[in-house]
């Protein structure tokens, strides 16, 4: 087989090629995700936004956009680690808030705990200014057959 031909046979696969994926879901972009790869481990902001305020007496983040940040991580992650354009199936979603989320941006990223052939386990951690500070963990079990 020719370099050309086997190029062509490989499917793209990475953030880039997750694009119209990302743009298919109207929430992800009214949520303002921003997400980067480095050696396809995954880093997501959530900038601060006043539509993510849950408590202005607090004043704190919405539990819910950080819990939400934390899925689209772990979902993410785990598409990058099977090489996969298809969004996984969440099965079950345990959230930690271990501390109150200031008005700030929000980074989370993801590790890909255990993974068999039809189950993925991940952990999933939100942080402010500091990434061994965390505001949010979850761990998140994805479900990889239909």
């Amino acid at each position: 087989m020719s370099a050309t031909s086997t190029e062509a046979s490989a499917k793209p696969y990475g953030l880039d090629a997750m694009q119209p994926l990302f743009a298919s879901i109207p929430y992800l972009s009214k949520m303002g995700f921003e997400f980067s790869a480095d050696d396809e481990q995954l880093g997501v902001r959530l900038p601060y936004a006043e539509q993510i305020v849950g408590n202005p007496k607090v004043p704190a983040l919405h539990g819910g956009a950080i819990g939400s940040l934390l899925q689209t991580t772990a979902s993410v992650q785990l598409m990058l680690a099977t090489r996969s354009l298809r969004l996984p199936r969440l099965f079950s979603c345990t959230v930690e808030y271990l501390r109150s989320a200031r008005l700030i941006d929000v980074q989370a990223s993801a590790i890909v705990v255990t993974r068999s052939r039809r189950f993925a386990n991940v952990r999933a951690t939100a942080w402010q200014d500091r990434a061994d500070q965390p505001i949010a963990a979850a761990t998140l079990q994805f479900v990889l057959v239909d």
